[in-house]
């Protein structure tokens, strides 16, 4: 857990997991914003069986964390094209050796489409770089359209028990602004967090004059059981997107 402090305003709470979280905080302080990291989710490598990459064309990455926990199992990198989710993940990719690497912005789905554009794409065949848990099922609809296409699971996100007491005691002080959510996952695991911890009048009380800011409809729909002053949704499923939600709104 971490903060940053400005001179006036309310917090920033920023429910992604490490290192995510921390990296989106410091492209805040830089804009001004002072942070509150409170990951929802925590990054478990998980053991793998260490593919061989010469039987792929491809390796799809929706998440930075896949290939960080795929390097840290002591896979080695090889010269096949990495198509990546955003360039936080292009990065990881390139940060990990591999040389060839090209990002899509969006969603897996956007990346989806993408891969079904290549040349000759059904006599290719890709491996998925993952998570248990996927919000999007790339591999699954590749192989709907005829394409071959493997998922390899390298890590677990595991939701938090609890909040931290930075975060009880700046709510309970009328100190968050704004809470920004990037997953699914995240914001289930907040709301759980919040029903098992204050009771219905005592929830309305403390949320209602704070924003939330999803990054997607999807995402939305998980926190908006809340009692929020208001939500907003960006117009585009990236950082970009909900860096310019916040300076809209906050």
């Amino acid at each position: 857990m971490g903060f940053w402090v400005r001179d006036m305003g309310g917090y920033v709470v920023i429910t992604r997991p490490q290192p995510d979280a921390n990296d989106y905080a410091l492209e805040l302080k830089a804009e001004g914003y002072q942070c509150l990291v409170e990951p929802m989710l925590r990054i478990d490598p998980m053991p793998f069986e260490i593919p061989n990459l010469s039987d792929y064309d491809g390796v799809l990455v929706t998440s930075a964390n896949a290939v960080d926990c795929y390097r840290r199992g002591g896979a080695d990198v090889a010269t096949v094209t990495v198509y990546c989710v955003g360039k936080h993940s292009a990065q990881a990719a390139r940060d990990a050796g591999f040389d060839d690497v090209f990002s899509v912005d969006g969603t897996g789905a956007d990346l989806l489409m993408h891969v079904l554009t290549l040349d000759d794409v059904k006599d290719k065949r890709f491996l998925h770089l993952c998570g248990r848990h996927i919000a999007f099922p790339i591999v699954g609809k590749l192989n709907e359209a005829g394409v071959a296409a493997d998922m390899l699971v390298v890590y677990e996100a595991v939701q938090a028990a609890v909040f931290s007491d930075d975060f009880v005691r700046y709510l309970r002080d009328g100190k968050i602004e704004v809470v920004t959510f990037f997953s699914k996952r995240t914001a289930e695991a907040f709301v759980d967090l919040v029903r098992e911890n204050f009771n219905e009048s005592e929830s309305e009380a403390l949320f209602s004059g704070i924003k939330s800011l999803s990054i997607s409809t999807a995402v939305l729909e998980c926190v908006r059981v809340l009692a929020w002053d208001a939500s907003h949704v960006s117009d585009t499923p990236d950082r970009a997107g909900m860096l310019a939600l916040l300076q809209a709104y906050v």
